[in-house]
């Protein structure tokens, strides 16, 4: 406490003035003196210079009034406000800064509709899977496909009479020299091998072949009507496909031919007659009956110039007749089902039956 409402410089003038005087130091005390007198002076030029360190009394009165609140921010010590300015802006800066809610809610909208990294990898996968299903779909259609058709001319050569390689000894042979086999359980009794109401024909390799060629063309004209061409593609890729695994696989069990490189030759050929069915089978639905009639006696008949005709004038009816009753299945995949191509009541078998009804009226 300061009574006597003095500056701090000027008590410490004075103080040392005391001792000066004490000391006997006229330089100390002269020292002393010069400094009070200049802080004299600046007082009465400036009474503010130096505010005193202890504020004047409080002047006594009946009522004090309560300070009136006014609407102002507290201010903060200097340290403070300069860790605070220099570290980022003030609350009252950040509150302008925050986004409105409208604008928040428009984020929140953006965030739910724009596919995140995991949305778009499920939807690639599910993308991926489907057509990969649906490959999976034909593969196994197409297999039930030439199943159907193959059955009808299948033949097998019993292990007893194959070819051995060491004596040379094999089952017998036609006058081109094909191996002649027997019909199996489920072709028995097919039309193509009976040899009374039937065409007569041997249950050869050749005669497989061809009479298996000849129903995969009939679906290759019904699979040609598809919306979609990378599906008939596949259709058309597959049939083939599994034609060549069941060839390839009748040559080294029934024709004992263990080289592969002759394997594939055969291959080779069997894929150029092919083409060659297509070309002239095509031909033949565009021209008329008579010039597919010639393209069923080359391929399934061999060329055989003493075949009788009306054979030939059947297969033909019965192709037109296939033909009809494939356009009327709406969807591809449903010739897939059991019974719907072969068994007793399928297409290849309803369609023979419509032929030798008109043949016989």
């Amino acid at each position: 406490m300061n009574p006597l409402n003095t500056c701090s410089r000027c008590l410490q003038v004075v103080g040392q003035a005391q001792r000066a005087a004490h000391s006997g130091s006229p330089r100390l005390l002269s020292t002393s003196l010069g400094h009070h007198a200049a802080a004299q002076e600046r007082r009465q030029r400036d009474p503010f210079t130096d505010p005193p360190t202890s504020p004047p009394p409080a002047k006594a009165s009946k009522a004090s009034k309560a300070p009136k609140m006014t609407n102002t921010t507290m201010q903060s010590p200097p340290g403070e406000l300069s860790n605070s300015t220099t570290s980022g802006p003030s609350s009252y800066e950040d509150a302008n800064d925050m986004p409105s809610t409208a604008m928040m809610q428009s984020h929140i909208r953006r965030s739910l509709t724009r596919p995140t990294s995991i949305d778009r990898a499920a939807s690639l996968l599910r993308s991926t899977a489907s057509s990969a299903t649906e490959t999976y779909i034909i593969y196994g259609l197409t297999l039930s496909f030439f199943q159907s058709g193959s059955a009808a001319v299948a033949y097998t050569i019993p292990e007893s009479v194959r070819t051995e390689i060491l004596t040379g000894k094999g089952p017998p042979k036609t006058a081109n020299g094909e191996d002649i086999g027997v019909p199996t359980e489920e072709s028995i009794d097919s039309i193509w091998f009976d040899t009374d109401s039937g065409f007569g024909l041997q249950p050869s390799f050749s005669t497989w072949s061809q009479v298996t060629f000849l129903h995969m063309y009939l679906l290759t004209v019904r699979l040609r009507a598809m919306s979609s061409a990378a599906n008939f593609k596949l259709y058309q890729q597959y049939l083939l496909e599994h034609f060549s695994q069941a060839a390839e696989e009748k040559m080294m069990l029934l024709h004992t031919i263990s080289a592969r490189g002759i394997r594939n030759q055969y291959l080779k050929d069997l894929f150029v007659q092919w083409r060659g069915v297509l070309a002239a089978y095509d031909e033949g639905l565009i021209k008329g009956d008579a010039v597919l009639a010639s393209a069923v006696w080359r391929n399934v008949f061999k060329g055989d110039e003493e075949v009788d005709w009306e054979k030939v004038a059947r297969v033909v009816a019965w192709m037109r007749a296939v033909i009809a009753e494939l356009s009327r299945v709406e969807d591809v995949k449903a010739l897939g089902q059991p019974g719907v191509l072969g068994g007793p009541q399928g297409i290849w078998n309803k369609s023979w039956d419509k032929v030798t009804k008109s043949t016989t009226l």
